[in-house]
């Protein structure tokens, strides 16, 4: 049963890696046999957050978004106690991109309030962090606070959470991605100015 639960894991693993890269063309198909085994390798195992995160992020990819947001919520849950318990560094990484990915998935799910909340927790945690990616986690904290702003009609917020994803990014192409949202979300209000606000966001990218 063990050695059958191991492979399990090491097959979903290896099938999901190639999904991390954007430039993956692999179809999503390839990841139901994995989200079966991980579905029951986390009822086997309910204390093993790794497997939690990793079978919420192949239900995401599948579009089972309500199982993504559940597997991501036992994974937080769990995360928070280990990093309790241990007060380690990398734990508090794991917790971190943890709280991330939950955020995203309760805001495909239309939780935007809990949603919010997840990605400002990861935030005041990513503010403190030394880790060697978190400019680049803080910049996705903060675009997921303003895209759940817009989304629950919290405009104004939303509008300042984008300038502060902006300010925080330092790659070029964070940059023009966020600019590109504020873009649409100023054009979505209506409006002349608006709309000119929109292009006047665009033409400085």
């Amino acid at each position: 049963m063990l050695c059958q639960l191991e492979a399990d894991l090491a097959m979903a693993v290896a099938t999901f890696e190639p999904f991390l890269s954007d430039s993956s063309t692999r179809p999503t198909s390839v990841l139901h046999q994995p989200a079966f085994a991980m579905r029951h390798y986390t009822h086997t195992r309910p204390t093993d957050s790794a497997a939690a995160h990793l079978y919420a992020l192949i239900c995401e990819r599948l579009g089972l978004v309500g199982e993504a947001v559940s597997a991501l919520e036992k994974a937080t849950e769990l995360l928070e106690q280990e990093f309790e318990q241990a007060e380690s560094s990398e734990i508090e990484h794991r917790y971190t991109v943890a709280l991330l990915n939950l955020g995203r998935v309760r805001l495909a799910s239309r939780n935007y309030d809990t949603s919010l909340e997840a990605f400002t927790n990861s935030f005041e945690l990513l503010s403190g962090s030394q880790h060697p990616d978190a400019g680049r986690l803080r910049v996705q904290a903060r675009l997921g606070q303003a895209l759940a702003q817009y989304w629950s009609g919290a405009v104004d917020e939303s509008l300042e959470g984008f300038q502060a994803a902006l300010d925080e990014s330092s790659g070029q192409g964070d940059k023009e991605v966020i600019a590109v949202l504020l873009a649409r979300t100023l054009w979505g209000l209506g409006g002349d100015e608006a709309h000119d606000l929109a292009k006047s966001q665009l033409m400085e990218w």
